[in-house]
């Protein structure tokens, strides 16, 4: 004779958890630590002076509130080969060239940082970006029209024109003005073949050429002003922010996305993206341009 017996489900769970907590078992877990190195972080750009930032790695039984940075380093900056700038030191860790000094595009650019006690660090070769090709198409204003989002705002169709001989990476940022009090705005991109492929795009900000099927591409925005504001008060315009950027920059913001909440516990860990030889950190690249929608 067979016999069932049925327990509740919310018994079961009670069960499990009586017998599981019991059990204990410690591990001596021990990192790998290759010594300190340097850690550099650095951005060119189109239309500020180019810094940067000098730090050293730590061993993970550290306190993570140690004074990471480092000064009285020699700081260079090349273009291509050829040795451009010694940097100079404004503050501990921090580094900077020549204050009229910007990147020229299609030009090469890679750093090289000397420290005492450290081994030598050198950033890969990073390419300035030339201006991005990118013109409105159109602008849909429903700034007091509420969108599924709680919010408000528009629908922009950009005109990219890419390239195809070239593999280009884009960031796309909204702002919008109150009189002469500019807030950033959320833009979602409404095209579900960029938004749907982590290839293609992430963030909604960030763009990769690998999908643009043609030349021009079109993309759309919608864009949401934050629900907290008074809609009652019309912006007087919106900016939009558009970059052609460095693969480095690309890639080093796409290694910081990570899952939330029940989805990171079963995720392996990443390593962090770097560009750096001989260290750690990142040098990118963007070349800014301004886009205006007046309201």
């Amino acid at each position: 004779m067979n016999i069932f017996i049925k327990y509740p489900i919310p018994a079961i769970f009670f069960l499990a958890l009586l017998f599981l907590s019991g059990c204990r078992k410690e591990i001596d877990f021990r990192l790998f630590y290759e010594g300190d190195q340097l850690v550099i972080n650095a951005m060119l750009t189109s239309n500020e002076p180019f810094f940067v930032e000098l730090s050293h790695t730590i061993s993970p039984s550290e306190s993570i509130a140690a004074d990471l940075l480092v000064a009285n380093a020699t700081v260079n900056l090349y273009q291509g080969d050829s040795l451009l700038f010694l940097l100079e030191e404004q503050a501990k860790g921090q580094y900077r060239a020549p204050m009229n000094w910007r990147p020229v595009p299609g030009e090469s650019y890679k750093i090289e940082a000397i420290a005492a006690g450290y081994t030598t660090a050198s950033t890969q070769p990073v390419m300035m970006p030339t201006p991005p090709d990118i013109q409105i198409s159109s602008f849909q204003d429903s700034a007091y029209k509420p969108m599924d989002t709680g919010s408000s705002g528009g629908r922009v169709e950009l005109t990219i024109n890419d390239p195809a001989s070239e593999n280009d990476f884009y960031l796309i940022r909204a702002f919008a003005d109150w009189d002469s009090i500019i807030v950033r705005i959320s833009n979602i991109l409404a095209d579900p073949v960029l938004s749907g492929n982590s290839i293609c795009s992430y963030n909604n900000s960030y763009l990769s050429d690998h999908c643009f099927v043609e030349s021009p591409f079109k993309v759309i925005y919608l864009l949401s002003i934050p629900s907290n504001f008074d809609r009652s008060i019309r912006p007087s315009r919106i900016l939009l922010q558009v970059s052609k950027i460095s693969e480095s920059y690309y890639r080093y913001y796409q290694y910081q996305i990570q899952p939330e909440d029940f989805e990171l516990a079963f995720t392996d860990p990443a390593p962090t993206y770097t560009n750096v030889e001989q260290g750690y950190g990142f040098l990118g690249a963007q070349n800014i341009k301004m886009l205006e929608i007046p309201l």
